[in-house]
Order: C-alpha cells, then structure tokens, then sequence
C-alpha cells in the first residue's frame, strides 16, 4: 500500500525493532506491577511514559531539545524503536523513492533522514539499546519480586 521495495531484511528488521519494542513494553509493565502493585501500576506506567514519548525524536525535533534536557532522548526506549524502524525502513543506502511530480523533496531518502534529524542514526544501536532496556527491566523485576518474598516471610 506504500509501495516499499519488497526487501526481506528491511521487513526482518522492521519485524525484530518491533518485537523488541513489545518485549520492552512488557517487561515495563512486570516491573511498575510487581514493584508497586496493579492500581498504583496502571496509574504510572502511562505517566511515566509520557517523558520517554517526547523526548523520543517523534514530536520534538531532537537538536531543538535543549542541552539540559537532551539527555533524556538517549533514556527514552522509545526513541530506539522509532529511529530503529525509521532507518530499517529509509536507511543503509536505499534507493531514490519513484516520484511522478516535477519536484519531490522527499525522493531521495536520505534528506528524509536529514529532514528529521536521524541521518547518522545506526540500527545496530537502536537494537542494543533496546536490549539494554529489557535486561535492565528484567533485572529490576527479578530484584523487585526478591523484595516482595523477602517482605512477605517476616
């Protein structure tokens, strides 16, 4: 439907930043639920997450963040996913996009890239840091559910 070349490692690639960002989002979700319960859980894993959107390159432009704020676009999971899926999809050399008009701005697809600030972006990385974000959520739900037996035998 958006006439994308039919290239099997870009939908692998697409396909494994998505399964990453679901194992991701689950684990968050074990975690606020062990740790804090399922009513307090429900209530902060969305307004937890709201920072993590922002800051993720999806609404704001990420060199128009500030410096002192900059940081949080290298926490937010999902600035990995968005900018995984985006490279996956527009990066690695792609070819020029068909185009039936005098003028397309987008028909190359590294002014894509370019436009929206993601032309140096590397999947590879994307990929660790999304694993990094499931262990390190996995870990913290192990200790979180240590806590809860050890608080549960006195």
């Amino acid at each position: 439907m958006t006439d994308q070349p039919n290239v099997e490692d870009r939908r692998c690639m697409v396909w494994l930043m998505c399964l990453l960002t679901v194992l991701m989002a689950h684990a968050y979700g074990l975690v606020f639920g062990a740790a804090l319960g399922m009513q307090l859980g429900v209530f902060l894993v969305p307004a937890s997450t709201i920072p993590l959107v922002l800051f993720s390159g999806f609404f704001l432009y990420i060199p128009d963040i500030p410096l002192v704020l900059r940081w949080l676009s290298y926490v937010s999971n999902f600035r990995y996913g968005f900018e995984g899926i985006v490279t996956a999809i527009y990066g690695m050399n792609r070819q020029p996009l068909k185009c039936n008009q005098a003028f397309c701005h987008w028909k190359r697809p590294s002014q894509f890239l370019e436009d929206i600030g993601m032309l140096n972006a590397d999947y590879w990385t994307d990929v660790t840091g999304l694993v990094t974000w499931i262990l390190v959520l996995h870990f913290s739900l192990l200790v979180s559910l240590k806590v809860k037996v050890i608080l549960n035998r006195q």
